[in-house]
Order: structure tokens, then sequence, then C-alpha cells
């Protein structure tokens, strides 16, 4: 998969194949409201 190639730390993506898998080879699978919530501080 290119997630490991590209060495991400998250994958962000709505299709809810993906998301049920909650991780892949240790990089968490986040919907892009989770992202925010969780890497994007409010000001």
């Amino acid at each position: 998969m290119f997630a490991l190639a590209a060495n991400v730390e998250v994958i962000i993506t709505g299709d809810l194949d993906l998301l049920v898998l909650i991780e892949f080879e240790g990089i968490p699978i986040l919907t892009p409201q989770d992202f925010l919530s969780r890497y994007v501080q409010d000001s």
C-alpha cells in the first residue's frame, strides 16, 4: 500500500470499507472529522 511507502502517520478517508479496519500496519484510519478532533487544536 502507498501509505507504507510514503511513511504516513494517518490515513484519512470517508470510505466505510477502510474505516472498519481501524488501522492498517499500525497506521490509524480516520474520518476527516476524527482527524481534525485529534490533530488540530482549536484556537
